[in-house]
Order: structure tokens, then C-alpha cells, then sequence
């Protein structure tokens, strides 16, 4: 009888190993079937792509005092994994390690970190070339570069410049190279003191700039002292003469005695100042010779050393006369390559001819020419050269001269 149950206890035992055992082995169906579903379903929504990317290159690894002079700073890499992956490519790097590297040129293996589930394909270069060199800095004095033209008058007093010396970092080989700091300043149309920030400019030898060097500090002060000076100028005198002589009587011709004078202004003053005009001498009704010491009509702030001078005016019996003001000089000849100005830019005719003729005759009817032909940089005086119309006779060109600036450019 005890056999008979000790047997029962043992078939019974078997069957629930057999069970559990058959139970587990369905669960591993069911989850291998669901894995299976899964991952079909994943590769529907999210498949596998390549993708072939620029990545920024980092350098790691390099010693304290030494310095990247040349080195690629992208490499293209080719990747593959599930299309999610790409969205943003983070965590991918490219990188390459520059350890226990020294001065010169060097060969060094790039290196490239992705996501668990990305896998690189290739990279281009594998290689990269990185030039090192040691880090130096040195100091040097900031120089001052005048460039255009001071107005007339103006001065420059000495420049304050801060800092006046500045720091070169950067390769040992640029630093070395750099032969002068400068900035440069422009002084065209500059009237008043100013204080302006400038970039510093670094050049070698030859005048070239040099590239890949800090200036420390970027920016630098300069302090430009400005004074106005007294000009000496000298400046031809133009008479005026108003009214008219008695009937049949005319102009015969008009003289100033001295024809120039010296004048000494501030140069804003003096700049546009191309001649002195004198006070009205009056013919009206004369029929003989008018002579007369008159006062010039000198600009506030300018000095003359003659404030008078003699106006000669000749009048005689016949043909009438007239006086034509602010004719523009014309000029001609100018050579090629030159610019040019005329001072002063009008002058004053006076013309003689019979009164019905001279009637007719209007400031348009009449050329004033100067020619440049043959002259080189510089101030030239030459004499004008007048038409007027047949049958007029030119008796005066006030001033007889002019002065031509002849500039390249």
C-alpha cells in the first residue's frame, strides 16, 4: 500500500515538471514572436539609412605652450543606423588627439565618437595634417600712420596714444615675423582734437600683413592735438569801379597800384580767399583820368600789410566801354592723369567798342581760357587768353594771371 502512494507521489510530480516546463516554454514563443513583431515594425517606422555629414574637428591633447598654426577644421563622416539617429547627430565627434606632439608638421589619425546604435562606415580624410609650433608673445611700440591731407592752417600736435605698446601672441614663426604695429589715422578735412579707437595693423618685413596673431588689447586710443596756424597768403587786389564817365566818354583802361598784397589769416579763413576786392571808386560823369586811394575790403580775422591802394582809371573821348564781372576762367590742356583748379575761378573784363555794338555784348558773348598744356605737378601762374566778338576790342582782364594746381590723381 505504501508502495502504491510513494509511486502516485512520483508520477505526480513529473506531470507538474512537464507542465511548468511546457508553460515556460510557450512564454519564450510568445516573447521571441513579440520581439520578432516588434523589431519588424521598428524597421518599418524607424529603418536603417546612411548619412554622410561634415563634423566640426576638435583638437585635443595639445601641450600648454605649443600652438595649432595649420589644421582642417571639418572632416566628412559616413554613418549608418535607424533614421531617428539622424534627427539631430548628437553625440557624434570627430576629434584627434594631439598628444606628446612638438613643433613641425605632423600626420595624426582622426578619431570618431557616435551613438551606441550608429555605426561609422568610413571618414574623409582618415589623416589630418596639423601644423604646430611653440607659443610666444612679445611687445612693441604702436606707430602712427598719417594718410590724406590737412586742411590749409591746421597743424597736428604729438599724438597721445594708449597703450602705446601693445602684446603679440600667437605661432612662434608669426610672432617673429611681425616687424611693426601701426594704426592708421586719417586726417583729411580733421579741424578740431579728437580722440578716435583704431585697430592695430601688424606687418612683416616686406609690408605684408601678418595673419594668424593676436594684438593685445584690439583696440587702441589716439589723441589727435589739433591747432589752427596762421597762413601767409599773397592775393591779387581786384579794383571796383562804379558808374559810368560823361557822355562820349568811356573806360580807357583800369590800374591798381600794387597789383598783389600779402595777407596772414587762420587757414579757415584764408582757404577759399582767391583775391581782395577794392572799395567803389566812382567815374560817374568824369571826362579825364580818375585816380583814387581807396581801402581794401579785407575778411574779418585776416590782416593785410596794405589796407590802401591806388586805382587808375583812364578815361578818354570815343568808343564806350563795359565791364563784365565773374566771367569763368575756362580751362584747357589739362594732361592726362592730373586733376586741376584754377584760382581765382572768374576774372573782370572790360571791353571797348562802339556803343551800339557793346550794347549787344553780354558776359556769355565773352571766353576766358587758360591752358595747363605742358605743365607738371605743382602751382603754375599763366597769363588768360580772352575772346570777344568781332569788332570788340578787350581792353582789361582783371587779374591778368592765374594760378593753376596741377595734383596726379
Amino acid at each position: 500500500m505504501q508502495g502504491g502512494n510513494a509511486l502516485s507521489s512520483v508520477r505526480g510530480r513529473a506531470e507538474m515538471r512537464r507542465f511548468f516546463h511546457e508553460r515556460n516554454l510557450y512564454l519564450l514563443l510568445s516573447l521571441a514572436i513579440a520581439t520578432v513583431m516588434w523589431l519588424y515594425v521598428a524597421s518599418i517606422q524607424n529603418p536603417e539609412v546612411e548619412r554622410s555629414t561634415r563634423v566640426n574637428l576638435r583638437l585635443r591633447g595639445l601641450g600648454s605652450n605649443l600652438i595649432v598654426v595649420r589644421a582642417p577644421s571639418e572632416v566628412e563622416v559616413r554613418l549608418r543606423g535607424p533614421r531617428s539617429a539622424f534627427s539631430s547627430l548628437e553625440g557624434v565627434e570627430a576629434w584627434a588627439d594631439l598628444s606628446g606632439l612638438y613643433p613641425g608638421e605632423h600626420r595624426v589619425p582622426v578619431l570618431v565618437t557616435v551613438p551606441e546604435n550608429v555605426r561609422v562606415l568610413g571618414k574623409e580624410p582618415r589623416e589630418v595634417v596639423v601644423v604646430v609650433d611653440r607659443k610666444a608673445r612679445r611687445e612693441m611700440d604702436v606707430e602712427i600712420e598719417f594718410i590724406g591731407r590737412l586742411p590749409p592752417g591746421i597743424a597736428l600736435g604729438e599724438p597721445e596714444v594708449n597703450p602705446p605698446r601693445v602684446v603679440i601672441e600667437g605661432p612662434q614663426g608669426e610672432v617673429k615675423a611681425v616687424q611693426r604695429v601701426f594704426v592708421s589715422l586719417d586726417v583729411n578735412g580733421i579741424r578740431s582734437t579728437q580722440t578716435l579707437t583704431l585697430s592695430p595693423r601688424v606687418v612683416g618685413a616686406r609690408g605684408e600683413f601678418v595673419q594668424g596673431v593676436e594684438v593685445v588689447p584690439s583696440a587702441i586710443q589716439v589723441k589727435v592735438p589739433v591747432k589752427e596756424e596762421f597762413l601767409v597768403k599773397v592775393l591779387p587786389v581786384l579794383p571796383v569801379v562804379q558808374g559810368s564817365p560823361a557822355p562820349g566818354y568811356s573806360i580807357h583802361s583800369v590800374a591798381v597800384s600794387p597789383t598783389t598784397v600779402t595777407t596772414q589769416g587762420p587757414g579757415r579763413a584764408l582757404e577759399n580767399l582767391a583775391f581782395l576786392y577794392t572799395l567803389p571808386v566812382d567815374i560817374e560823369g568824369a571826362s579825364s583820368d580818375v585816380v583814387q586811394e581807396v581801402s581794401l575790403q579785407v575778411p574779418e580775422g585776416v590782416q593785410a600789410e596794405k589796407t590802401q591802394v591806388r586805382v587808375s582809371v583812364a578815361v578818354r573821348r570815343s568808343v564806350a566801354a563795359k565791364v563784365l564781372k565773374e566771367i569763368p576762367v575756362r580751362l584747357t590742356g589739362v594732361p592726362q592723369g592730373f586733376r586741376a583748379k584754377v584760382e581765382p575761378g572768374t576774372v573782370t573784363v572790360i571791353l571797348q567798342a562802339p556803343p551800339p555794338a557793346l550794347a549787344q555784348i553780354a558776359a556769355s558773348d565773352v571766353t576766358v581760357l587758360v591752358s595747363a598744356s605742358g605743365l607738371g605737378p605743382g602751382r603754375h601762374t599763366r597769363p588768360l587768353e580772352v575772346h570777344a566778338p568781332l569788332g570788340v576790342t578787350v581792353i582789361e582782364v582783371v587779374p591778368r594771371t592765374v594760378t593753376i594746381s596741377l595734383e596726379e590723381g
